[in-house]
């Protein structure tokens, strides 16, 4: 018998989520899902005592036979790894003399595994990514360069390990850049980053206090929603429409409660790329300023409109000046994503604790990054303007694709950023996934995106990726929805 007792069943969504890619290889179904759910329980995000959901519910989902999933268990018991009594379920355990995992924390989103688990998986990586809302390939303005650099880097060798807060030059140039564009702001109210998910959670980790919750979009950008969970904040969603978070709905949730920050993506939200008007944005900085509650705004996705007009940038920050408002951005998305560069703006006192987070975190962002994004951003337009010319050309190729599925997904053009939030006319995009990773494609379902894992019926299609790419995994994608459609 085991040593353990059944406890509380696990959804069934996120078993799936936790098992990730597991289906890439050749062996039999049955013997890949079950190397997967033994590497689980080595990582501690299948604890003993773990009820398994129901058969029926979690083939579905896996996109397998229910006899797929009885071989698994029959083998998985065979070894010692689950087991299971008659009216009471089967739960997971662990063989004797296995070796012991972490305890079990908050479970690695979809993404996490993406970056890590499978990066050393036995099986090699085959599958075309419709995951990553990334750009293949770098775009500098003209003029600017690594070997333009060659010269300062003597002086940046000096200055290394010097600049918490980030090469100066760069910080100035942010400022600026800010100020010209509505938002007064000084070189010492910014802090740079190794990009904006670590602003993000420099920014959490100031604000978060034990047992407060955050809130967060619903839908919203994945790595947000692994920064908040990493800090074991609760969470509260707030719903997103045409027009970006509701702010009515935060009002009333305000009235209620005191969270500890707020955090919103208003210009070209990610995934849905919803552009929050001037008017919503005014009473989020007053709702901020009423209730004394911190709102982390990113911006890491400006420049990248598709409707005319929509190159402003229209911050949150600069509505109320006495609002606890925190801004962040990113070169990221523009430049190119192996870059690592971000930025975090706020009130000196604020920049100067976040400065200290940081330290004991990197010790500061590469300086020579630091430099490309500083001679890159007097002329960024330029960079935007090309960027833009590649998401249009992208959301055309989609777009056609698009219209020759039958039955057909719907979606709304995006006001800008860099992916296009679809939605499935039939079933779920979880169960989707998994026929597609057979045939060699991966996509991002869209509750991946929530907390509280909605949207099972929404795709999100990346427009970064060079279009021939775009176009061969389109194909693949419609060869495994037509073979889902037959399921």
């Amino acid at each position: 018998m085991p040593d353990v007792r059944p406890r509380e069943m696990i959804p069934a969504e996120q078993l799936v989520a936790i098992l990730g890619h597991w289906s890439e290889g050749s062996a039999p179904l049955y013997e890949q899902l079950a190397e997967a759910m033994r590497a689980a329980v080595r990582r501690g995000e299948l604890a003993p005592g773990v009820l398994l959901p129901p058969q029926r519910a979690l083939a579905g989902l896996l996109a397998v036979s229910r006899t797929t999933v009885i071989a698994t268990v029959d083998l998985l018991r065979s070894e010692g790894w689950l087991h299971s009594v008659q009216g009471s379920g089967t739960w997971v355990t662990r063989p004797q003399g296995a070796p012991h995992g972490p305890s079990a924390g908050p479970p690695s989103s979809h993404r996490v595994r993406r970056l890590i688990h499978e990066s050393g998986s036995r099986f090699r990586r085959t599958a075309l990514d419709l995951g990553s809302a990334i750009f293949d390939e770098p775009c500098w303005p003209s003029g600017v360069s690594i070997d333009g650099l060659r010269d300062d880097l003597d002086s940046l060798a000096r200055l290394s390990g010097e600049m918490a807060c980030g090469v100066r030059e760069l910080r100035e140039e942010i400022a600026e850049f800010l100020t010209r564009r509505g938002l007064p702001t000084t070189f010492d109210q910014i802090c740079i980053t190794t990009g904006a998910q670590q602003a993000v959670w420099l920014a959490a980790t100031y604000f978060s206090e034990p047992m407060r919750p955050v809130v967060v979009e619903d839908p919203t950008w994945v790595a947000a929603l692994d920064v908040v969970r990493s800090l074991q904040c609760p969470i509260l969603s707030v719903p997103v429409d045409r027009q970006g978070l509701s702010v009515l709905t935060l009002e009333r949730l305000l009235q209620r409660t005191r969270p500890a920050m707020v955090l919103t993506v208003p210009e070209f939200h990610n995934p849905t790329g919803a552009r929050m008007p001037e008017p919503r944005r005014d009473r989020l900085a007053t709702l901020s300023a009423e209730y004394q509650v911190p709102v982390v705004e990113d911006l890491s996705l400006w420049g990248l409109s598709l409707r005319p007009g929509g190159d402003r940038l229209n911050s949150i920050a600069a509505c109320r000046p006495d609002a606890p408002v925190v801004t962040i951005g990113s070169f990221t998305k523009l430049l190119w994503h192996g870059i690592r560069v971000g930025w975090i703006r706020a009130r000196e006192d604020v920049i100067s604790r976040i400065a200290q987070l940081k330290v004991t975190v990197d010790a500061g962002t590469p300086e020579l990054c630091q430099l490309l994004a500083a001679r890159s951003l007097p002329v960024i337009d330029e960079v935007c303007a090309r960027r833009t010319a590649h998401l249009e050309a992208s959301l055309a190729v989609i777009d056609d694709w698009l219209g020759s599925l039958d039955p057909a997904w719907s979606y709304e053009v995006p006001d800008g950023g860099m992916s296009i939030w679809t939605r499935l006319p039939v079933g779920n995009a979880m169960e989707f996934s998994q026929v597609a990773l057979r045939h060699s494609v991966d996509f991002w379902p869209g509750n991946v995106f929530s907390a509280t894992h909605a949207h099972g019926d929404r795709v999100r299609l990346p427009l970064g990726r060079r279009l021939d790419y775009l176009g061969e995994a389109l194909g693949r994608l419609e060869v495994a929805w037509n073979e889902y459609l037959g399921r």
